[in-house]
């Protein structure tokens, strides 16, 4: 009796952990890309950072500057609700 359920549950996490190992791989690769842009659209914070390959640049303090700035972080907002957590009911419950 014990094998079958063995058997069935070792199948079912061969076919689970795949889909992690790319959610975790696509998380990855947009972490690295927002990472890398927050320094190129921030060369102030990237020289800080101690990353001096925008050290010819200065921050956009422009209106479209500020605005363009708005829009790719509520952009990469949107790309990581993909990746929120959502807690099972009941969860941290005391």
């Amino acid at each position: 009796m014990r094998f079958p359920v063995l058997i069935t549950i070792l199948f079912a996490t061969c076919l689970v952990l795949p889909a992690e190992a790319q959610k975790d791989r696509a998380f990855q690769a947009l972490a690295k890309t927002i990472v890398e842009e927050h320094l190129r659209l921030n060369p102030d914070f990237a020289t800080r950072m101690g990353d001096h390959r925008w050290d010819d640049r200065l921050p956009n303090f422009s209106a479209k500057g500020r605005a363009d700035l708005l829009a790719w972080a509520r952009s990469k907002a949107r790309a990581l609700r993909y990746f929120m957590w959502v807690a099972p009911p009941g969860w941290g419950r005391y």
